[in-house]
Order: structure tokens, then C-alpha cells, then sequence
């Protein structure tokens, strides 16, 4: 079973709303996700969106679990039949945020859970959206773990997907450890040919990998300030604790391959096997895409090889003009999956198990001055038949799913429906309205 999942923050503002709407609209036909997720819905955003010749084949959250703040809210929008529906209202939020998942039928005897929420913006707010994430993620946890009481259902795993609203420095808050000196540390190649070395004090030649860490000094007016500091990586080596050289690694294995994804070469590929020889001579590795995350989750952009924080951009200052600065970029919007049982061991040894792709969308400005929304969406693609040792057998033994006697514990709303169908049946094969299904 092929699916396809999409988050995307539409952006509350009334900026030329019912243009950007129709341009979601357009990524929604063009993916034809299985499941979305929408952050900064409004009541009049979602009515345009529901309005599209798509909808029609879409469940919507809010039918059921009214929002928690009329101002601006989450939604799921699915294509599968919904089988259990839930939401959390998270109790540190000073903004009105919650969680909504549901669990939903991909084929007779096995379900996925998806959840989607917008955490606590705000980067003083660092410790209340990790909470949040962490909240969030244990939630949908136990829905899978309970998959027993949809006997005999196989569910495959959770997604969360959302505006997290995370940055590189709340890795400080999410790993006390690793995260806090992975939130000090970046590494990548020199723009200018300006910079000088801190230890050294000699240019670090344009195009040249350098590492910096952000620390304190003070400048010549006596002022305090925090930047960063950059080193040749032998200089840096030479003074990094044994922490430092395994962020400092595996970020530099990001580094590498992400040059030989945009240029292929022979000194690019050359380069990514001699680090990973590095990283195999290296004892605890750290493991980017889950760093700081509760056990089993992984952040699904970071499992690509390739793909760094700084080419996944969600929300990006130089790319979009409806960011007010240019200098804000930020991987605010992530898709972060746990496995289910049957899935799990394969997962946890390559994420190309289940994850078939996953790409940011909704990049292409509608004017010279108009994007569909201040963020860009993300859509992340799973093959559940490839890695699930249970398919098989869930398939031969599957009997349609029986509402559980005892209602999911600490939710707001909760709707269940066995077996269910979505709003709208199927075109038959070969129908014109054939773009509008997602799932293959």
C-alpha cells in the first residue's frame, strides 16, 4: 500500500487569501495526498478550501472535533476511511494548540495513525513546543500500541506532521547532551573566503568545509555578543571534546552528501565513502534524524541521505517574500514517523524501509509578489507493503474493524467509526475524477 501524506501552514493572514487557497488546492490535486494536514486554518480559508472540486473526496476533522480557538486551528483532511478520531488539547499552551489524530483504515485489518498540530511559536518558548512535541509523540505512541484492541488490525506506525515551529538551538532543550552541543555546532562550506580561522587565524578559502560554534566574546567596544566562531575542520579537531567530533561528524557526513545529490562527481562520491569510513571508525555515531526525539521516532527529512536542515527550508526568508526578513530561515515544518511492530525493525535499520520520498511542495509563487502561503508544504511518501512483515498476514486474516468497548483516555473529542467509508465513494478506474484519489 502506497501513501502519500502532506502537512502545509496556510497562513492565516487575509493576504489575497481565495488566490493562495486555489494554489494549495492546485498541490493538493497535483500530490493527491492520502492525508493532509493544515496549520493557520481559519473558518474563511476553510471554507475555500472546501469549496475545491478535491473535497469531495476528503473527511474533515473539524466536522467532528470542532477546533479548540476560533481564531486560527488545525485540521486533518482524509481520503481513507477514519476509524477513530481524537484530539489534545495541549495544557502548557498559552496559544490555544492541540493535537488531532486519527486513525485511519489503510486497507481491511491494517490502519496508520496520523497526527498533526502547530506547537508554541516563539523562540522563548523553546521548552514549551519540546513538551509539546514530546506530548504529542507519546499520544500517537499508544494509539498504535492499543492497534490490539482493533483486533485483528495491523497498525504500521504513527505520523506527525505539523508546524513545529522547532529551531537548531531547541536541540538544546530536546538532548541536555548531544542536542546541547549539536545547537552550538554548524558545519558547511565557506561563502566568502573571508572569514579567518579562531585558532589559527588564517583564511578559510571560499567553498572550503568549515565548523563553527557559537560562543560568547566580546567586541571592541566592549560589548557582548553571541556569533559564531569558524575553524578549519583540522583546527576545530584539534580542540573539540569527543561530543564536539561526533556532531562535528555526522554532520559532515550530511555535508558530503549533500554535495554528491547536486553534484554527482567522482571527488563528490569519493568523498562520502571516505566519511563514512570515518563514521564507522568513529564509536557512537550520532544519529541526526532522531536526536532528542522520544524512542522509535525519527524526524523523515534528516533519514535522506543528502538532505541537511539547511536544504529543507520550510519557511525561508530568501525563497519567499511573504517572510518578513530575509535573513529567517528555518526547517519550521517536519513529518516525523514511528513504526508499528511489523515495521519497526526494518525502520530502524534504514528508513527507505516504508519512506519513499519526501519533498517540500508549494514553492512556486502564484506572482512576481504572491506565494500560496508564508510556509511551504511537505509531502512525504510510504510503500507500507515493503517493510511490514505482517501484511501478509494481516491481510489473510482481515475481518472489518470493531469499535473498542473503552474510549481513548485524556482526549477532548473523540469520534470512532468501524469500517467507515469517506465522504465521497471512489471514482471507478479511468474516471476524469481520478486525480482527485491518493492513494496507489
Amino acid at each position: 500500500m502506497k501513501v502519500r501524506v502532506l502537512t502545509f501552514n496556510v497562513w492565516f493572514e487575509p493576504v489575497h487569501m481565495e488566490v493562495r487557497m486555489e494554489a494549495i488546492g492546485r498541490v493538493v490535486e497535483r500530490t493527491r495526498p492520502a492525508v493532509m494536514g493544515f496549520q493557520e486554518l481559519t473558518r474563511e480559508s476553510l471554507a475555500m478550501l472546501r469549496r475545491q472540486r478535491w473535497a469531495k473526496f476528503y473527511d474533515c476533522s473539524v466536522d467532528v472535533a470542532p477546533p479548540r480557538s476560533d481564531a486560527y486551528f488545525v485540521a486533518l483532511f482524509s481520503a481513507l476511511p477514519v476509524l477513530q478520531l481524537s484530539t489534545l488539547p495541549f495544557a502548557n499552551s498559552g496559544m490555544g494548540r492541540e493535537l488531532v489524530a486519527a486513525r485511519v483504515e489503510l486497507a481491511p485489518g491494517r490502519s496508520l495513525v496520523v497526527g498533526t498540530s502547530h506547537l508554541e511559536s516563539m523562540p522563548e518558548l523553546s521548552r514549551a513546543r519540546v513538551a509539546q512535541l514530546r506530548e504529542a509523540m507519546y499520544f500517537l505512541e499508544e494509539l498504535v500500541e492499543s492497534a490490539k484492541a482493533w483486533a485483528p488490525a495491523s497498525c504500521v506506525g504513527a505520523v506527525f506532521m505539523g508546524d513545529t515551529n522547532l529551531m537548531r538551538a531547541d536541540l538544546r532543550v530536546m538532548d541536555p547532551t548531544l542536542g546541547r552541543v549539536a545547537g552550538k555546532l554548524e558545519v558547511e562550506h565557506a561563502k566568502s573566503g573571508r572569514a579567518k580561522c579562531r585558532r589559527c587565524d588564517e583564511t578559510i578559502p571560499k567553498g572550503e568545509v568549515r565548523v563553527g560554534k557559537i560562543g560568547a566574546d566580546t567586541l571592541p567596544n566592549g560589548r557582548h555578543v553571541q556569533l559564531t566562531m569558524w575553524h578549519h575542520q583540522r583546527c576545530f579537531d584539534k580542540v573539540a571534546s569527543a561530543d564536539e567530533r561526533r556532531v562535528v561528524q555526522s554532520f559532515l557526513e550530511q555535508v558530503r552528501a549533500a554535495d554528491a545529490k547536486t553534484s554527482p562527481t567522482a571527488a563528490t562520491l569519493a568523498a562520502v565513502a571516505a566519511g563514512a569510513a570515518a563514521a564507522a571508525a568513529t564509536p557512537g555515531g550520532v544519529d541526526l534524524a532522531s536526536l532528542g526525539l522520544p524512542a522509535g521516532w525519527k524526524d523523515l527529512w534528516l533519514t535522506v541521505s543528502g538532505n541537511t536542515d539547511e536544504n529543507g527550508y520550510t519557511f525561508d526568508g530568501r525563497e519567499n517574500g511573504h517572510v518578513t526578513s530575509r535573513a529567517f530561515r528555518s526547517r519550521l515544518d517536519r513529518v516525523y514517523f514511528y513504526p508499528g511492530a511489523g515495521v519497526r525493525e526494518a525502520f530502524a535499520a534504514s528508513s527507505q524501509a516504508v519512506l519513499e520520498g519526501i519533498q517540500i511542495v508549494g514553492k512556486e509563487p502564484i506572482s512576481a509578489t504572491l506565494w500560496p502561503s508564508d510556509h511551504f508544504g511537505l509531502l512525504a511518501s510510504f510503500d507500507f507493503d515493503a517493510g511490514d512483515d505482517d501484511a501478509t498476514a494481516a491481510s489473510s486474516a482481515a475481518t472489518p474493524a470493531s469499535t473498542p468497548t473503552t474510549p481513548t483516555a485524556g482526549v477532548k473529542h473523540e469520534a470512532q467509526v468501524a469500517g467507515r467509508p469517506a465522504a465521497a465513494k471512489k471514482p471507478k478506474p479511468g474516471s476524469s475524477k481520478e486525480t482527485a484519489l491518493a492513494i496507489e
